[in-house]
């Protein structure tokens, strides 16, 4: 059931919190990103599938808004820990992870709503 508060179109979710939603779309985008990211060629930032989009794309639809930021907190911590393996011994860029996390998070979140108001 919807909250009497929740906004019209808005997914019915369990009574879990939104930290424990987004603390767990973080953790399994990470896993998946990271088993995905074996597969990819050089440089390593493409891989042929990737897992971690659909399972964004699912946690959006059910948990809503709430799974958004475990996205983005996945989808940098995936990109950031594969920067810093490529370069050893260099402070990794900030700005090539924040920018895939935001396109990630942008990804998850058009999907979940045009997935909700066409389907």
């Amino acid at each position: 059931m919807n909250p009497p508060d929740a906004p019209p179109g808005e997914p019915r979710s369990a009574a879990l919190p939104g930290w424990w939603v987004a603390l767990a779309t973080a953790v399994g985008y990470l896993g998946l990103g990271w088993l995905a990211l074996m597969l990819a060629g050089p440089p390593g930032y493409a891989a042929p599938l990737y897992p971690s989009a659909g399972l964004a794309l699912a946690a959006a639809l059910v948990y809503g808004r709430a799974a958004l930021p475990g996205v983005a907190l996945g989808a940098f911590s995936v990109n950031l820990l594969l920067g810093s393996l490529r370069t050893p011994g260099v402070t990794p860029d900030l700005l090539l992870p924040a920018v895939i996390a935001l396109g990630a998070t942008l990804q998850a979140g058009l999907g979940a709503a045009l997935l909700r108001r066409f389907v």
